[in-house]
């Protein structure tokens, strides 16, 4: 598909509104999904489970995303974007909702393995909008802004739900998020173009597009390096205020730092993915590792680990975000054939980056 093929004829539309659409869906994803860190405590108490058990949340999540994500994201891709855009926006609502008002813990595990899955759905066809919205020289830019709503709710949603969870409950957190993606959704139909006339989805990549070596390794390493991040992030509030003894106000407050460091990250990491993709990640995937490894060291000091959460924060946007820049796998020159689009990185590593490049 040419990039304008999904912008409703060949004039390209203003790329910001519909930017702007996408970055408010990976806001509520973002809080939704981070949230839960500055909740555990409250979701612990009220339904009588420990803050480890309460932390499966989490977990429900991820497993999810890295599962049936991939794969629904691969059956749907038959399907017009903006109609599994849309699909995505609206299951993610009621992933929500079904969060807000679960009667047990199993309910709610449900309820996060379904949000999840439309989370990964949501991601995956949002980049490949915003990337088809703009010319190949922003296409890191344009990333980074999608993932400046993840950026966004660090910086507010993630510190605002965890004063809220401690003031009115978990549960109304949910439930504003519920409203949220209701609205995105709404917007999404409103904004976000139709495809054009006569045009049609590409054909899904053949499952051997997955098992190559460099792919599996890039694949692998993301993997490590993501689940590092939010296992760490997902029990913070409770190492801040059990190990350092800071209140939740405090710990609220520190997370809002980190949030602005995160917004640092994405930019920059935005930027650098234009011009040096596989630098970016190996330097950002550094600093993500020996912050991880450094943060047990010095978790009895309350400044020396607001110093680390600050280089962990800024370090983990600035490597998910070129992790996802569009990268087809460059062919080997074959004759008769047109040519194809060549990558600034060596492998696609994005959930629709594979799909993409077959």
């Amino acid at each position: 598909m040419r990039p304008d093929s999904c912008l409703g004829g060949s004039q390209r539309l203003p790329a910001a509104p519909v930017l702007a659409v996408l970055a408010l869906g990976t806001v509520v994803l973002g809080t939704s999904e981070l949230g839960v860190s500055g909740l555990i405590p409250a979701i612990s108490a009220d339904l009588n489970v420990s803050a480890g058990a309460a932390g499966a949340l989490v977990a429900v999540y991820a497993v999810a995303v890295a599962l049936a994500g991939p794969v629904l994201t691969a059956t749907l891709r038959r399907l017009p974007r903006r109609r599994v855009l849309v699909a995505a926006l609206g299951t993610l609502a009621v992933g929500n909702g079904a969060t807000a008002v679960a009667p047990g813990f199993p309910a709610l595990l449900a309820a996060r393995a379904l949000t999840g899955a439309a989370a990964a759905v949501y991601v995956a066809i949002a980049l490949t909008v915003a990337t088809g919205l703009v010319g190949p020289a922003r296409q890191g830019r344009a990333i980074a802004v999608v993932f400046g709503g993840v950026t966004v709710s660090t910086v507010v949603g993630v510190p605002v739900a965890t004063v809220l969870g401690s003031a009115v409950g978990w549960r109304a957190v949910y439930g504003v998020l519920t409203v949220v993606a209701a609205g995105a959704l709404v917007a999404a139909v409103r904004v976000v173009p139709q495809p054009a006339a006569g045009s049609s989805p590409p054909r899904p990549a053949p499952v051997r597009t997955l098992t190559r070596p460099r792919l599996l390794a890039t694949l692998t390493i993301n993997a490590v390096i993501t689940a590092g991040h939010y296992t760490a992030s997902t029990y913070l509030v409770v190492l801040l205020t059990q190990q350092t003894g800071l209140s939740t106000a405090a710990a609220s407050a520190l997370l809002l730092t980190n949030g602005i460091a995160a917004t640092a990250g994405n930019i920059v990491g935005g930027m650098a993915a234009d011009r040096h993709t596989q630098h970016t990640m190996i330097a950002a995937a550094a600093l993500v590792a020996a912050s991880l490894g450094v943060v047990p060291l010095v978790m009895t000091d309350p400044v020396l680990t607001w110093l680390v959460a600050l280089v962990w924060a800024t370090a983990f946007p600035a490597f998910s975000t070129p992790l996802n820049s569009p990268c087809p796998i460059k062919p080997a020159p074959r004759p008769m054939l047109p040519p194809r689009s060549t990558s600034r990185c060596s492998t696609p590593v994005s959930p629709a980056a594979p799909l993409r490049a077959a």
